[in-house]
């Protein structure tokens, strides 16, 4: 029977010092009493000292891990395995809080785990989403937990449907993917597939997923909805942008490497490319309604099925079409690199 001593929490964090102690407050809070472990990635602030200071108000059991250079998140979550004296380590980022049942949730869910899981974790949702920065990442949710079908042999189509109208994980069920922010794994089981790899970019859990799923059978990666993390998206877009070309970047070195069906977002280039043939067939001013009018057909139904604010529902599509686009930028700028 797993115990509460056998979990170890990890922190990842770089320049961190702005944002990590909620995340420790949080902790602080929960009822169970795990470790933790904070990874500073080579920060060039005051992280370690943010740290340092915040544990003399807290009871923590807590373990700090300063890094001389920053050498990427793929390695300090790797530093973090390689640190780990319990069987089990749960990731959460510095700028992410969990909520005040997700330690007894998460330690429920690996005391009923069956041998043949690996990963378990939950969904991740925007913390006080007052911002429109929040609201739009609280609708577009990148990071939730991936349909298990996504990492089984289906269909183009089926991809696609997925991809306009992806379900929700109203329950504990398999999945193929779990955002880092929210995940824990057997120690064992990640140092047996290699830990997790060196990439450009985000998307190193991608990596980890597909290798535990690979190593250990389809259903050896849970997702339960009360293991849940509430993650900070601040107020401005542009690290929403950021996080949108990293994750393009990392897929398209998922691709290169293991090849298949690249994970790009589909949306993008198949409006630029009817604006463009649309254009070509009637006359110029037919590029520019489609671009103007196509985010609206593709993303209207999932605004409108979860933003409240009319402002929102009239931005959120075309602010996910730039976003996608950056995504799809971040992804052929590898490529381009790679091959030219």
């Amino acid at each position: 029977m797993i115990k509460d001593s056998d979990i170890t929490v990890a922190v990842c964090t770089y320049n961190g010092a702005q944002r990590i102690t909620p995340c420790l407050v949080a902790l602080n809070q929960q009822g169970v009493d795990f470790s933790v472990l904070v990874v500073d990635d080579g920060s060039t602030d005051a992280t370690v000292a943010t740290v340092h200071r915040s544990l003399e108000q807290l009871h923590l059991r807590c373990q700090i891990l300063a890094l001389p250079e920053n050498v990427g998140i793929w390695r300090a979550r790797q530093a973090a395995i390689d640190a780990c004296q319990t069987d089990i380590i749960a990731f959460i980022d510095d700028d992410c809080r969990p909520t005040a049942s997700w330690s007894k949730e998460l330690l429920g869910a690996w005391q009923s785990a069956k041998e043949s899981t690996h990963l378990i974790g939950g969904p991740t949702t925007a913390w006080m989403p007052h911002s429109r920065n929040a609201r739009y990442n609280d609708v577009f949710n990148t990071i939730l937990p991936l349909d298990r079908r996504f990492g089984e042999d289906i269909g183009f189509l089926t991809r696609v449907r997925l991809y306009v109208a992806p379900p929700r994980v109203e329950s504990g069920t398999v999945v193929s993917y779990l955002a880092a922010a929210n995940l824990s794994a057997r120690v064992s089981s990640i140092k047996a597939v290699g830990g997790f790899p060196a990439i450009r970019g985000a998307g190193e859990d991608s990596y980890l997923c597909d290798a535990i799923r690979h190593t250990y059978g389809p259903e050896s990666i849970w997702s339960f909805p009360l293991v849940l993390v509430e993650h900070d998206y601040g107020d401005k877009f542009s690290g929403t942008w950021r996080r949108s070309r990293f994750y393009g970047r990392g897929a398209a070195q998922r691709w290169i490497d293991k090849g298949g069906i690249p994970s790009v977002r589909p949306g993008p280039p198949f409006l630029l490319g009817l604006a463009i043939l649309l254009g070509i067939l009637t006359s110029p001013w037919m590029t520019l309604v489609a671009l103007l009018v196509g985010p609206y057909l593709f993303w209207l139904p999932s605004t409108l099925n979860r933003a409240r604010r009319t402002a929102d529902m009239l931005s959120f599509p075309m602010l996910r079409f730039l976003d996608e686009s950056l995504q799809v930028l971040g992804f052929a700028s590898v490529l381009w690199r790679r091959f030219f």
